[in-house]
C-alpha cells in the first residue's frame, strides 16, 4: 500500500509519496489557520499520486514499436491501489476519519470526493514520523 505523508505551516506545503516521490511548494497566500493549510496539502498529494497512476497506465499503452488502444478506448481504467494517508494534524485526523468540526472548505470536500472510490486509511503520526515535514525545514 503506498503511503502519502503531507505536511504544512503557514507558508508551504509539502508531500511525500512512498513510494513515488516528492514536492514542497508555497502556498499563493498565507492561510492563519493551520488545519485548512494540512487539506490542502493532502489534496495536493492526491492529485500527484492520481497523476503518477494515469503516467504508469499511460506507459503501458506502447507495445513494443506500434501503440495498441488506450486502456480508457478497450476497457475502464482500473482503480488506484489503496493509499494511507499519515499526517500530524489531530483535528484533521478528526474531520477527515469521523466527519467532526464540519466546515465548509473546498479542498475538504475534495478530498473526500478524490477518495470515494479507492480504498484509503488516515493515520495521525508524531512530527518526528513525518516524512513530509522534513521538507518543510
Amino acid at each position: 500500500m503506498p503511503i502519502l505523508y503531507t505536511a504544512t505551516n503557514q507558508y508551504s506545503l509539502a508531500y511525500f509519496l512512498d513510494p513515488g516521490g516528492y514536492d514542497c511548494c508555497k502556498l499563493p497566500k498565507r492561510i492563519p489557520i493551520i488545519v485548512l493549510a494540512e487539506y490542502s496539502a493532502i489534496q495536493y498529494g492526491l492529485t500527484e499520486y492520481f497523476n503518477k497512476w494515469n503516467k504508469e497506465l499511460d506507459a503501458r499503452q506502447y507495445d513494443g514499436d506500434y501503440k495498441v488502444a488506450t486502456p480508457s478506448e478497450e476497457t475502464p481504467r482500473p482503480l488506484p491501489w489503496p493509499v494511507e494517508i499519515r499526517f500530524c494534524s489531530a483535528i484533521a485526523y478528526q474531520q477527515l476519519t469521523y466527519g467532526r468540526f464540519s466546515i465548509d472548505y473546498k479542498p475538504l470536500k475534495n478530498i473526500h470526493k478524490m477518495l470515494q472510490n479507492i480504498g484509503h486509511k488516515f493515520t495521525l503520526i508524531e512530527p518526528y514520523e513525518n516524512k513530509a515535514r522534513r521538507l518543510l525545514q
